[in-house]
């Protein structure tokens, strides 16, 4: 009998890993049969909390929207503030990303596309607001060993994903991995030299919206987080247009 469980358990680990490894590879750019991936939820629609067992129905529809949408969902989970079960999605488009998310009451999806030739590939990942790129990001941690630079991904114990207990991140608003390389704009004073265009006027709508957001009581932790964060990406943008026109 011990000879056996433990034949059990190598197999169960060797399965896992290579769900893991799988994931890995796509996140990676890895597996040439995968250009794009989404990365989404159903849970926990317009940011609020609601019960586990509502959360899992939702993710069951949402599930078989993607097999009717002729997709192979993978089966993720993680902790952003709120422990939470998401799909990645090989092979999606952003377009579908986007609907589904918009239709699942999402304040955020993930999109990724491979770039680079076949010698080099990597995925640029989008985070979406809406129908909108908020931030992007050209790499995705790992961490497989304990002090991998540049952290070890495995110890965290929030803000990540996971695919068969193994942990793996996105760093958007992170500026360790600024992805968009745009120049310092710590000379700006904000309130001072906000230059009116259409892009400034929406993006003076969308960090009201975010400041509104982040005063209500009975968001979740993943909604006050995603606040925060595109709040400061959102200033960030304003900023960068009000240099630009001051400039010129």
């Amino acid at each position: 009998m011990k000879e056996i469980m433990e034949s059990w358990r190598k197999t169960m680990t060797l399965l896992n890993e290579g769900g893991f490894a799988r994931v890995q590879r796509i996140l990676l750019g890895m597996v040439p049969s995968i250009d794009t991936a989404g990365i989404l939820t159903g849970w926990n629609p317009d940011g609020q909390e609601i019960p586990r067992n509502a959360n899992n129905r939702l993710n069951k529809v949402l599930f078989q929207d993607l097999k009717t949408m002729g997709y192979g969902p993978i089966k993720i989970k993680g902790s952003f503030g709120n422990f939470e079960r998401s799909f990645l999605v090989p092979n999606m488009s952003r377009a579908d990303v986007v609907e589904l998310g918009l239709k699942y009451g999402q304040e955020a999806v993930i999109w990724g596309q491979k770039m680079g030739d076949d010698d080099d590939p990597k995925m640029v990942f989008d985070y979406i607001e809406g129908d909108k790129t908020v931030q992007q990001r050209n790499v995705a941690l790992v961490g497989i060993q304990p002090g991998d630079p540049p952290e070890d991904v495995q110890s965290r114990e929030d803000y990540y994903s996971e695919k068969a207990g193994r942990k793996f991140i996105i760093p958007f608003f992170d500026d360790n991995y600024e992805f968009e390389v745009e120049g310092s704009l710590d000379e700006v004073l904000f309130k001072d030299q906000v230059i009116d265009t259409p892009e400034s006027r929406a993006l003076l709508k969308k960090i009201e919206v975010s400041r509104l957001a982040l005063k209500e009581e009975n968001r979740t932790k993943k909604s006050y987080w995603h606040h925060r964060c595109v709040l400061r990406e959102y200033t960030r943008k304003l900023r960068l247009i009000s240099k630009k026109g001051v400039d010129n």
